[in-house]
């Protein structure tokens, strides 16, 4: 399996993975907005913060510790977060 790795590197190229987006796009599906995400620099917040896996599911599932771990944001954004 490992070989069968290496070889498919040498043809598929990953994307970089920008964490901004991906953590903008699960504030949108929660109802929060630019106008929240600028006023607070939740995105670079954000950013700096996270270490988990560099998906959206990954993302999506940190915003809640995120918002808590940051009295700003979560007086901003604590409402639209279950």
């Amino acid at each position: 399996m490992r070989l069968l790795d290496t070889i498919k590197s040498w043809f598929v190229k990953e994307e970089p993975v920008d964490i901004t987006v991906l953590f903008k796009n699960a504030c949108y599906e929660l109802g929060i907005g630019d106008k929240i995400l600028n006023k607070t620099n939740a995105a670079a917040l954000f950013e700096e913060w996270y270490t988990g896996p560099k998906n959206q599911e990954g993302v999506t599932a940190s915003i809640k510790a995120f918002s808590e771990s940051h009295t700003v944001i979560e007086q901003e954004m604590g409402r639209f977060i279950k």
